[in-house]
């Protein structure tokens, strides 16, 4: 039985070329010495620009996981006028993702406000969140494409909303700010601070793209400098 993280002709992938962004591919052949020969990578039919001998991270699915290796890009080749790229496989796939999302320790600065509604219709004040008080920024403890974990000065209870801002390194889309449920707090006595695990309520679909690809992108980095989950 093969192993099951094993790549595979036919398996879709996701090629990291730029900050933040994926460009997809398919394995097209192998050599069995870890060897590939795949599609021209593209996100939105504009095809990436691979340098030959640079190393990048890429995703594919196995079973219920993801899984991430890097590869280099070794040349082109173009068979009856379809060009293609050999990929040499330079890691052992690490599991990325597997049943739920997967949460990064980092540390980000979020601008953390009380959340309002506007007349009882149950909407937050996103669009003017600049008139909101803000209560206080914290700090991340992890985060994931579903919430994230604060450490807080101010005492928050579960089941109550905060609408947050996370500032990114990385150009963040403009509907950066989401709505937050508390999901769990604890007291952090020996600080004198309260960690926080909140679950997104209300963000956008480019936000939600966009964390998926941050978390990728970060924890790869993070493999990089040769941290371990």
């Amino acid at each position: 039985m093969a192993d099951d993280n094993l790549i595979l002709v036919g398996d879709l992938m996701e090629i990291v070329a730029d900050v933040g962004q994926t460009y997809k591919t398919k394995v097209e052949d192998m050599t069995g010495n870890g060897q590939y020969l795949v599609g021209m990578p593209s996100h939105a039919g504009i095809p990436a620009l691979l340098r030959k001998g640079e190393v990048y991270p890429v995703l594919y699915s196995r079973g219920e996981g993801i899984y991430s290796v890097y590869m280099s890009m070794l040349g082109y080749e173009k068979k009856d006028e379809i060009q293609y790229i050999w990929m040499n496989q330079e890691s052992v796939p690490r599991v990325f993702q597997r049943r739920g999302a997967f949460r990064l320790p980092i540390d980000l600065k979020v601008e953390v406000r009380g959340y309002e509604e506007e007349h009882g219709s149950g909407v937050s004040k996103l669009a003017e969140v600049g008139d909101v008080a803000l209560l206080e920024t914290a700090g991340t403890i992890d985060i994931s494409v579903t919430g994230l974990a604060l450490m807080v000065k101010q005492d928050y209870k579960p089941g109550g909303i905060l609408v947050l801002q996370p500032i990114f390194d990385e150009k963040a889309p403009p509907s950066s700010i989401v709505c937050a449920e508390i999901r769990r707090a604890l007291p952090e006595n020996h600080i004198n601070r309260h960690s926080i695990g909140v679950e997104f309520v209300g963000h956008t679909r480019s936000m939600q793209e966009f964390l998926s690809k941050y978390v990728m992108t970060e924890q790869q980095k993070q493999l990089r400098r040769g941290n371990r989950y």
